[in-house]
């Protein structure tokens, strides 16, 4: 859901990032660039195709039938 994107240009989910950015010298998995924590930045596009994209509730199993954009899946399945 939080999509960043390296002065490299390749985009990560911000929780798998973090433990590379720990890392005495943080090197892209990618292309083996090293990381400048100050360079990384949130990627709000693709932030917003994420956000709508269709998912189904994880309760589905249960009996919810809620299918929407992931946006609004925690705010209908509560």
């Amino acid at each position: 859901k939080n999509p960043v994107q390296t002065e490299c240009g390749h985009l990560f989910c911000r929780e798998c990032l973090d433990p590379m950015l720990k890392r005495k010298r943080p090197i892209c998995p990618l292309d083996q660039e090293e990381i400048n924590p100050d360079s990384i930045f949130p990627n709000n596009a693709c932030r917003r195709e994420i956000l709508n994209l269709e998912v189904y509730c994880s309760f589905m199993t249960s009996g919810c039938e809620w299918i929407g954009p992931l946006k609004n899946l925690e705010v209908s399945c509560q």
